[in-house]
């Protein structure tokens, strides 16, 4: 049997192709043949990811014609497929009909966004954090539920089903957003775990899901992780561009969109009804799975229609309460159809075994006692005056978000400016943690105006980075800000 695979092998692998000069010849990508080993096809995409990982291959590039890099690395052509298609599963690659092979825009573009910083001379504008006004209330909460006769036997029983309590609060959230009551809830830990139980439950390594050309860095991640292709599509000032959604529509077999529509991060976008509209008719046109992602959209007064009421029966819904009540709530909820149920209650099984129940009791007292209501209206009045502080300095995206979009001048790339701002003491976050695609020459910082833990600290930081800019546009330092 050995010796029959050694042949199959030789004959697959190793036979020799017709030897051209590739000295004048450009190829974007010209692996090293003497670090292939058996079988070759596997070793090959290894090898791609290493370079792909190390930025040899940037992200973007258009990969050799499969013929070509047969012919340069004397192998078959079923060789350099299988390569090719192995890494395409692995969401490291996506193939465009009629254009060719390129390197995924989620990969290089991963940066974390968890902190790491625990200096206390340091200004926070990266992270974004909600506002501490209801402690307590919640401290309330927490004591009527622990003095519940039943709370030793819910706190010790793992039920991976959720109450007719908890299940009620859920609906009477969602109802906030203008959801349709007839769908599927299922309660979760938080948004990022619906995010992995929907694309581990309903998505498998290698569909293709669109994303915004700016997209939540964790999704990019968790899309990574489980190799998942994403798709980049640009955006403008009212959200994701419908005329270059429909190119890649067009050219490419895509499975789903990811939008955060009311308030996306990092560019605090709310897209308007009518492009909502347009969205919404190329998704039931293409049958494409919508994933809604409407964690910010609390913080809006007038509350639009959300896409998941526009589309078919193809969609996703979820939003989550650390944000709108306390960080410390790590529950979420999502809305589907029941076509969705068994997949996402089985990821739901899989991945957690049941939903942290004091959590989830503590989001249901909160919306049930309706302290929820005052909470959010201290939450929107805060946000506003720290964004009228930032209007002193800097042009607003969104007065009713907890960060802000702002343009760098030319000269300096956003990694850069991250570098010098930490020096001057101010943490921010750059728009190449959360790219997807090509930058074109254009460098963003996402600013929290909820990061600080005061009004002070917050003018502290808008004039240090307002310092920087003025520097680098007067052209008044010596550092290389392009590095």
């Amino acid at each position: 049997m050995i010796k029959l695979l050694s042949i199959q092998y030789w004959i697959e692998e190793s036979v020799l192709m017709p030897v051209n000069s590739f000295e004048n010849y450009i190829l974007t990508w010209k692996p090293d043949r003497e670090k292939l080993k058996y079988p070759i096809y596997t070793s090959l995409a290894e090898l791609m990811e290493k370079d792909i990982a190390s930025g040899v291959l940037p992200v973007g590039t258009k990969l050799p014609p499969q013929r070509e890099l047969a012919d340069y690395l004397d192998v078959s052509l079923n060789t350099i497929t299988r390569a090719y298609t192995l890494c395409e599963k692995r969401g490291l690659l996506y193939a465009v009909t009629g254009k060719g092979t390129f390197v995924n825009s989620s990969i290089n573009s991963i940066k974390s966004v968890v902190e790491t910083n625990t200096e206390k001379n340091i200004i926070n504008v990266g992270i974004t954090v909600s506002p501490q006004s209801n402690i307590k209330q919640l401290k309330l909460i927490i004591n009527e539920i622990t003095q519940d006769k039943s709370f030793a036997d819910n706190i010790r029983f793992a039920n991976p089903a959720s109450t007719d309590y908890q299940l009620h609060a859920a609906r009477k959230w969602l109802d906030n957003f203008n959801i349709k009551s007839t769908g599927e809830i299922l309660i979760t830990n938080g948004s990022q775990n619906s995010l992995t139980l929907i694309l581990a439950g309903i998505f498998e390594a290698g569909d293709r899901i669109i994303v915004d050309q700016y997209t939540y860095p964790n999704f990019l991640a968790l899309a990574n992780m489980l190799h998942i292709v994403l798709l980049t599509v640009p955006s403008d000032e009212y959200g994701m561009d419908v005329a270059e959604l429909k190119k890649i529509l067009n050219t490419n077999n895509v499975k789903g969109i990811y939008l955060s529509p009311s308030c996306s991060n990092p560019q605090a976008t709310c897209m308007p009804l009518n492009r909502r509209k347009e969205i919404a008719e190329l998704i039931d046109g293409y049958n494409l799975i919508l994933i809604e992602d409407d964690c910010y959209a609390f913080l809006i007064e007038n509350k639009p229609q959300p896409i998941y009421n526009m589309v078919s029966d193809n969609a996703i819904y979820l939003t989550e309460l650390n944000k709108a009540i306390s960080p410390g709530i790590k529950t979420g909820y999502i809305c589907y159809d029941e076509k969705f149920r068994s997949k996402l209650e089985q990821a739901n099984y899989n991945c957690n075994l049941t939903v942290d129940w004091f959590s989830a009791q503590i989001a249901a007292h909160a919306i049930n006692s309706c302290v929820y209501e005052k909470s959010l209206a201290e939450h929107i009045l805060l946000t506003q005056k720290r964004n009228e502080i930032y209007a002193k300095y800097f042009p607003v995206s969104n007065m009713n978000s907890y960060y802000q979009w702002l343009e760098l001048p030319k000269g300096i790339s956003s990694v850069a400016f991250e570098s010098v701002a930490l020096k001057a003491g101010v943490k921010v976050y750059g728009s190449e943690r959360f790219l997807t695609g090509d930058a074109g020459g254009r460098y963003f910082l996402r600013v929290s105006t909820s990061g600080p833990d005061s009004y002070q600290n917050l003018e502290k930081a808008l004039t240090t980075i307002k310092q920087i800019i003025d520097d680098i546009r007067n052209q008044a330092t010596d550092i290389n800000y392009t590095v």
